[in-house]
């Protein structure tokens, strides 16, 4: 089973649904999917939960929805565009459930057709806890 075919993705895990701007933004990437042309230097698995982030210098979270995950990086989708190297703390759950704090820089951030914008996170420390063995299969 995908992430995105888990009754988290559709409720969302802390509980409540997903907004559908979330929902209708991570499809339009075709995220689950295979690839034509991987260009990542490490393989991310799909992985579909609400997180939060905080910026440095900045008060208040962010909501996000991941979409995809490895050791080094996470791709989410927010409502609030980010600048490349800003600095900050995605709050997210490993697959066993534990919430992580992950120091991260947002490396690219591109505008979508539903007016969210699709992010990519790249975390300061490798998290073993997001290696591929650790998804159920």
């Amino acid at each position: 089973m995908s992430a995105f075919e888990h009754p988290d993705f559709a409720l969302g895990r802390q509980g409540g649904g997903w907004p559908a701007e979330a929902m209708a933004s991570i499809f339009a990437l075709g995220v689950g999917e295979p690839a034509v042309a991987e260009k990542r230097r490490l393989p991310r698995s799909s992985y579909a939960v609400q997180a939060r982030l905080t910026l440095n210098g900045v008060t208040g979270e962010i909501a996000v929805y991941s979409h995809s995950i490895s050791t080094r990086a996470a791709g989410v989708v927010g409502a609030q565009a980010l600048a490349a190297g800003q600095r900050g703390t995605l709050f997210i759950a490993a697959p066993s459930g534990r919430e992580m704090e992950i120091a991260v820089t947002i490396r690219r951030c591109r505008a979508l057709a539903s007016g969210w914008f699709d992010m990519s996170g790249d975390f300061l420390r490798a998290q073993a806890e997001f290696a591929e063995f650790n998804f159920p299969g």
